[in-house]
């Protein structure tokens, strides 16, 4: 379990760890004392205040979490292993514990499946192709395999072979998978249908299955790219428009006329190739842009 915070760290030495031991010397401190300290703390109530609108309320205390107690007893296992490699102590006592009993185990509640029937996947998929048929293959990959995002992201051509319906997991997005470990996925055969389908009609036939809209491989920390978008859809689209116009003159006829006239707004592409960069005809802005 990874520790928090150092100050949480400070609070729960100070609170919890030190009253408990007091002056107790490092090599007198067994295993059995660290199950009574666990026993302690599972039974600890603690006090709380909880703020309302305009002042600060207490509210009856209440037992420590499984959660905190795991904490506490995670901090005193690193204290322990400390002295032991500093040479206060020869051996941890944690350490003769054994694996998984220092800690109380936590039940993790089971999540609800995204999709509740089987029957309801072919839904969900023709709810996609209706939307977004450009992204329809990539949901069918995830729907069909069970990869992760990462995964699906960084699949090349070479990674997959439709002949002998095998997909070879070796990348999420650019890096290794979240167990460093190679895998094969079965392709269903409704699946090599649209991954062939997808692969004829992919504007930028390269080596990465799904690319984002600039021919790339879609990364991890995507989401900050928004940040960049934003910036250059005002510099292009937004400021132009309203020009010097003060904040209280923009009306929602002035935002309908915006709207109106990013639709027939057209938008020069740039289209890479093998070797060379080619222009390629300008189109309107997409409605996703413009509600962007």
């Amino acid at each position: 379990m990874p520790l928090r915070s150092h100050a949480l760290n400070e609070t729960n030495y100070r609170v919890h760890v030190a009253p408990f031991f007091d002056d107790c010397p490092l090599n007198a401190i067994t295993s059995t004392r660290l199950l009574e300290l666990r026993a302690k703390l599972q039974t600890k109530t603690v006090s709380r205040k909880r703020r309302g609108d305009s002042e600060v309320k207490s509210v009856p205390p209440r037992l420590l979490s499984p959660r905190m107690v795991n904490l506490v007893m995670a901090l005193v296992r690193v204290i322990l292993r400390f002295a032991v490699a500093n040479g206060h102590i020869s051996v941890s006592p944690t350490e003769r514990l054994g694996r998984g009993k220092l800690m109380l185990p936590i039940e993790k509640a089971k999540l609800a499946p995204p999709i509740d029937r089987p029957d309801d996947v072919g839904r969900v998929l023709g709810q996609i192709l209706e939307a977004r048929p450009d992204r329809f293959a990539f949901f069918a990959t995830l729907l069909y395999t069970g990869m992760r995002k990462g995964e699906a992201c960084g699949l090349r051509w070479s990674d997959i072979d439709l002949e002998r319906r095998i997909i070879n997991v070796r990348h999420s997005y650019n890096g290794p998978t979240k167990s460093g470990a190679h895998r094969e996925v079965p392709i269903p055969a409704a699946l090599v249908t649209i991954l062939k389908a997808h692969k004829l009609v992919e504007p930028y036939q390269g080596e990465i299955v799904f690319p984002n809209d600039r021919g790339e491989m879609f990364t991890k920390n995507g989401r900050l790219r928004s940040h960049a978008l934003n910036e250059m859809n005002y510099r292009v689209h937004v400021a132009p428009f309203f020009d010097d116009c003060p904040l209280n003159a923009i009306t929602s006829t002035r935002l309908l006329e915006l709207r109106a006239k990013l639709q027939t707004k057209t938008v020069s592409r740039k289209r890479r190739g093998d070797s060379e960069v080619k222009s390629v005809p300008p189109r309107l802005l997409s409605p996703r842009i413009v509600n962007w």
